[in-house]
């Protein structure tokens, strides 16, 4: 849900539907994330049912420790499995596909 912040600021709704999840999940979950200060949910002045969700700077350090301990413990992973070209092939790819993926939700919003 983090990762899904990293675009800007998303209203509960639209966040619901870019994760999959029920919108009284996404509201649970962003509570709790709003409780350990990782995202920042506000009412909009002219329509105050309207609640949008941002990634906070704390929650920007967290989300960037994680990618770096899952990419610290994918590459150690596959290093043992694969050589440093197929290595690269795959961190090409991944850039790629997730290039994809920031445009197919730019075109759900």
């Amino acid at each position: 849900m983090l990762n899904s912040l990293t675009a800007g600021a998303r209203r509960i709704t639209d966040l619901a539907d870019v994760e999959g999840l029920a919108q009284p999940t996404t509201t649970l979950l962003v509570k709790r994330l709003e409780h350990r200060g990782w995202v920042r949910r506000e009412r909009q002045d002219h329509d105050g049912r309207i609640v949008m969700v941002s990634l906070t700077p704390a929650g920007s350090v967290v989300l960037e420790d994680y990618r770096s301990l899952f990419s610290a413990a994918l590459l150690s992973g596959l290093a043992e499995v694969a050589t440093e070209e197929e290595i690269d092939s795959l961190v090409s790819a991944t850039e790629t596909l997730e290039a994809l993926i920031v445009a197919l939700q730019g075109r759900r919003r």
